[in-house]
């Protein structure tokens, strides 16, 4: 694939846990993780920029045949030595993309699977914004978390307050307006209030939020049918 304007497709790197045991500061359970993981993956997936995408996770069972069956994806095992590390092992694994004579390597970004707003032009804005420079970043809506790294040579620190960890290790952050969905990502009950409250999430993870209680700021969850035709939570299957 190709760019407008002559740029090559980036290799996007996007790390999932195990829908079970993921995102415990959102602690709605694995039904919501899932689906929230699902919209994020399929949203990457409808960006022209995205050349390739490596899901990186711990288990393949919450992969439908609909993700499994795109082109573009790849999936990478995560070994279960935290976010970090499988992020980095992930990216040495990966190395450049083979590059023809005529052909500089695709450039590679990593982005957590956090973000069920994503919408495929607000991520394709944050890649041009990134093209001209070495290392980016973009920041969550409070400012101190990162959803997105670009030219992630500098290494990943992904955690609470990691916004200030990789604008420390050289990253520049990219201009992007703060209601870009690329920054939209859900890590607390709060989270999930304002994004219910703004709209704009995934089809799937509204699904299962119709099908449940309505969200308080500390929620109480009955359980909620899978969104996706997704194998019983039961069977897993490890890469």
């Amino acid at each position: 694939m190709r760019l407008s304007g002559g740029n090559q497709g980036w290799r996007l790197v996007v790390p999932v846990r195990d829908p079970r045991t993921g995102k415990s500061r959102l602690g709605e359970g694995p039904e919501l993780n899932l689906a929230i993981a699902y919209d994020t993956v399929s949203a990457a997936l409808g960006c022209p920029e995205v050349e390739e995408l490596l899901l990186v996770t711990d288990a393949q069972w919450w992969i439908g045949p609909d993700l499994l069956d795109a082109e573009k994806l790849n999936v990478l095992t995560d070994r279960g030595a935290g976010l970090n590390p499988a992020v980095t092992a992930a990216l040495h694994q990966v190395g450049p993309h083979p590059a023809g004579l005529h052909h500089v390597p695709a450039p590679v970004a990593v982005m957590l699977g956090d973000l069920p707003c994503l919408r495929p032009d607000d991520l394709s804005r944050a890649l041009h914004a990134a093209a001209h420079l070495p290392s980016g970043m973009v920041t969550d809506r409070q400012g101190t978390g990162t959803t997105l790294l670009t030219g992630p040579t500098r290494g990943v620190q992904f955690g609470p307050d990691s916004a200030q960890r990789h604008r420390q290790s050289g990253y520049r952050e990219l201009e992007l307006a703060l209601e870009s969905t690329v920054r939209r990502d859900l890590d607390t009950p709060e989270d999930l209030v304002v994004a219910l409250r703004e709209g704009g999430l995934g089809p799937h993870t509204r699904r299962v939020l119709d099908q449940t209680e309505p969200v308080q700021a500390h929620p109480q969850r009955k359980g909620s049918q899978l969104p996706i035709g997704a194998r019983a939570l039961e069977e897993v299957a490890y890469a």
